[in-house]
């Protein structure tokens, strides 16, 4: 191309003069064979070849050889949280269900006294989307419980002894002992306690006797096991507990029988396991019912020390004992 002038930082040295119209035309020419050879062959943009994923991270390969990344891999954690419940916090991406259908929740909200499937914030943000599942998962209850080091599936329902009742949230193969705080690799729940267990195995049995004790090695309580499940009590009476509500002067004892055996003693020594104010608890020891449990209709006596205290009054016993399921 034909310049006029001097620019060295530009193009150069310059003609010096006017241009004559011949370098004008030429000029011009140039461009447009420059214009016309960019229109048919018009360079190739860099793009996405492919995108590679490996563990929790993605790559991205550009047609030009040259790659970005790797980046972290979003990925979104999803709660079950079961049947909806009124004015109830609920955060997304929980799951809900209410009157046999599946929701999500999209927005984060507290529910209403009554479920609305199309509630909202007013701002149109919805906070349930129904979830095209053509029937709810099938809950299987594990008649076996939770075993150990045991591949389970998803949805099983299982009781765990003086604990509760679980439901399995996902697949996994099982610890050697049971956590309700387990995890899998990616920091989601396993369980999830459905309800907190009513200790239905276990017996209470609640005694008092107001005023002092008799003194003629009497029998003051009779228990009988009216469950059709035997009943047993540990070794020690570990659980059991035996309070007065005045002190003792002497030392004085109640015995535990069954079948004519003394399985127990409850004894008070003077000075020992003060109450902080008039009373003190006593200590109860023996071999409990061992291998011999208390079957169905048979009885538990509690019989009185053969001796009279001076100061003891208002004996309050709780034995607590475990039914055997058959």
């Amino acid at each position: 191309m034909h310049f006029r002038t001097t620019e060295n930082a530009k193009w150069g040295v310059g003609k010096g003069s006017n241009l004559t119209p011949a370098e004008v035309d030429e000029n011009f020419w140039d461009l447009d064979q420059r214009t016309a050879a960019l229109e048919e062959s018009p360079p190739e943009p860099v793009g996405i070849q492919q995108i590679t994923v490996t563990g929790n991270t993605f790559t991205i390969v550009l047609t030009d050889g040259s790659s970005r990344g790797p980046f972290a891999l979003p990925a979104a954690k999803f709660n079950l949280v079961g049947e909806w419940a009124p004015h109830t916090p609920y955060v997304p991406n929980s799951f809900i269900t209410e009157a046999g259908k599946t929701y999500l929740i999209l927005y984060p909200h507290t529910s209403a006294a009554f479920f609305d499937p199309g509630a909202n914030d007013g701002a149109g943000h919805n906070y349930y989307g129904l979830l095209p599942f053509p029937k709810q998962p099938i809950i299987e209850y594990l008649d076996a419980g939770w075993q150990p080091a045991t591949a389970i599936g998803s949805f099983k329902l299982f009781s765990i002894p003086d604990d509760g009742v679980y439901l399995t949230l996902r697949a996994h193969v099982t610890a050697a002992t049971f956590d309700a705080g387990a995890q899998d690799g990616g920091g989601n729940a396993l369980y999830k306690r459905i309800f907190a267990s009513i200790e239905s195995n276990r017996a209470r049995i609640q005694f008092q006797f107001a005023g002092k004790p008799p003194s003629d090695a009497s029998i003051i309580m009779v228990y009988i096991n009216d469950d059709l499940r035997a009943l047993t009590f540990p070794l020690n009476w570990i659980g059991s507990a035996a309070h007065l509500e005045f002190a003792c002067t002497d030392e004085i004892a109640w015995t535990i029988e069954y079948a004519g055996d003394v399985i127990g003693t409850i004894t008070f020594t003077p000075g020992a396991l003060l109450d902080g104010g008039t009373g003190q608890y006593g200590a109860i020891a023996g071999p409990g019912t061992g291998s011999t449990p208390i079957a169905n209709l048979e009885l538990l006596k509690i019989r009185s020390p053969d001796g009279a205290d001076a100061t003891a009054k208002f004996l309050t016993v709780a034995l607590v004992g475990t039914y055997v399921e058959p």
